[in-house]
């Protein structure tokens, strides 16, 4: 037979793979590591350093039996591995070949080794696992025959579950006749199998045991199947499935691998008991934290009502002043110088306006509408036009929100404007001023009569507004101003988009502190 210790390439296409043989003393055979990757195997997963070729002095000690691994996958991981069995063959001093590969030495010549003999001389048996039977013939399982790896060593980093070799599974495993035997041996290996596939051997000498452990329990299944044939697989799947059988082969028959998985079981509670931990420490941060959350707004709230105190006694000062002379302090129900206190508004505002531009209302009116919150940026250009991006003392606690009116109070000229919101101007919770938008300027006339008969008074004319539309059509329209008691009313009938117009309800606190806001802005800006 040829020499094989040294470096071997494969032959077959697309995969030139080099293999590094060597003698195992321990084992007795010859195992060929992978040193080198070929395309496919890398593509199917097979790891450098892993034993994929195993070489085993036969009967007579003048032939070789092969096993190869194979393996199938993509991406470079594995999604099945097998065990295949054949003999090898001389083509020329430096190439061999078995019935399913070939390979070339690529380290230069041949040392002059053999075949290792056994004791005396005399060539080793063969410990394949094989029967032995004739082609042709049914196979039948050994009552007690060692396979490649006959004695495995003890528990330790070599072999960390503290697997037995078959040959041990064989002697210790056995049952009321030789078919319960065959199918219990046939589920101690597909078992340990199992477990062997969840153990992680960090030294290489281990991966070359885990790997001839894995062919035993493998071509010992094989060879039990056959056996057992369709009638006594059945019971061969009852044991895999029956937890007792496990137990008792894990716990009594190899006690090693009992230990080994009652610790690994140790490991996963701890790391689920830590996981668990960490959990709780987080939820208990998140809890503290939202308490202190809720303390200091709750402490910012505190602040703010003893802020605005004064603000908002000044707005019940404006608002019974209004109502002593006889002047509607509300706005479409919204009563200022109170809480606002409406239902919360759930969904938004009808798809149907941002297509036609008529708004609609919901079944009642409440407020924080989520569309109409979108508007906040024209709820906050009404305390803040002038103050830019610093907000003035004046107006530091005010907050704004959305109304939405019921439909069957919302008035046709506030519909025609795309929504049926009023925008409210909170301060300690209490409302000082409201804004709601109209049609333009063509409404002027109707909106007009609307508030002068709501506040018994014609309006003023300070001053007119000119806006230039989208096609560059310039519109111009007078400002209404109703200075009443305690309360401050403008009406501008076009605002910049020429698109509608806008009428402002505040008090007299509300509106002084406008104006206040808007001196400061003034006061701050670059001089020329």
């Amino acid at each position: 037979m040829p020499a094989l210790v040294g470096t071997w390439e494969s032959l077959t296409p697309g995969n030139a793979f080099q293999m590094r043989v060597a003698w195992n003393e321990r084992l007795r055979r010859y195992e060929g590591a992978l040193v080198v990757e070929g395309r496919a195997s890398a593509n199917v997963g097979f790891p450098l350093g892993d034993v994929c070729w195993l070489a085993t002095p036969g009967p007579n000690g003048s032939t070789l039996l092969v096993q190869e691994e194979w393996r199938w996958g993509a991406n470079g991981r594995t999604t099945r591995v097998q065990w295949r069995q054949s003999s090898l063959r001389l083509l020329t001093p430096t190439e061999i070949a078995t019935s399913i590969s070939r390979f070339r030495r690529v380290d230069g010549a041949a040392p002059p080794l053999g075949i290792p003999a056994g004791p005396g001389g005399r060539p080793r048996p063969d410990l394949s696992g094989s029967s032995g039977a004739p082609s042709g013939t049914t196979a039948r399982l050994p009552a007690a025959r060692p396979g490649r790896l006959a004695e495995p060593p003890p528990a330790g980093p070599d072999n960390p579950a503290g697997l037995p070799g078959v040959g041990e599974v064989l002697e210790k495993v056995t049952g009321r006749d030789a078919m319960d035997t065959a199918a219990r041996q046939f589920a101690a290996c597909k078992l340990l199998a199992e477990i062997l596939n969840k153990v992680r051997t960090p030294t290489p000498e281990g991966r070359h045991v885990a790997s001839a452990l894995m062919w035993d329990y493998s071509n010992t299944q094989g060879l039990a199947r056959r056996q057992l044939g369709p009638v006594g697989q059945p019971v061969a799947d009852g044991y895999v499935k029956d937890a007792l059988f496990r137990q008792h082969l894990v716990n009594v028959d190899f006690p090693a691998v009992g230990h080994y998985l009652a610790e690994e079981e140790k490991k996963v509670e701890a790391a689920a008991a830590a996981a668990r931990a960490a959990q709780e420490a987080k939820q208990a941060q998140a809890a503290e934290a939202a308490r202190q959350a809720a303390e200091k707004q709750a402490e910012e709230e505190r602040q703010e009502m003893e802020a605005t105190r004064a603000d908002r006694e000044s707005v019940k000062h404006d608002v019974a002043r209004a109502k002593e002379k006889g002047v509607d302090t509300t706005v479409f129900g919204v009563a200022l110088g109170e809480p606002l206190s409406l239902p919360d508004c759930s969904g938004g505002l009808d798809g149907m306006s941002l297509l036609t531009g008529v708004g609609s209302g919901g079944a009642q009116t409440c407020k924080g509408d989520v569309t109409g919150d979108l508007a906040g940026a024209l709820v906050g250009a009404l305390a803040h036009a002038a103050a830019g991006s610093n907000v003035p003392e004046a107006t530091k606690y005010w907050r704004q929100t959305s109304i939405r009116l019921a439909d069957d109070k919302c008035p046709d000229w506030v519909k025609v404007s795309g929504t049926c919101l009023v925008f409210a101007t909170l301060e300690g919770g209490t409302v000082i001023s409201a804004f709601v938008n109209t049609g333009d300027e063509r409404l002027q006339d109707t909106v007009e009569a609307k508030l002068t008969a709501k506040y018994h008074k014609k309006p003023e004319r300070p001053s007119s507004a000119t806006c230039t539309n989208q096609y560059g059509r310039k519109r111009q329209a007078d400002d209404r101003v109703w200075n009443l008691p305690g309360l401050h009313v403008t009406y501008q009938a076009l605002q910049e988009d020429c698109a509608h117009g806008q009428i402002t309800v505040e008090t007299d606190t509300a509106h002084a502190a406008i104006i206040k806001a808007r001196r400061q802005h003034e006061e701050k800006e670059a001089k020329f």
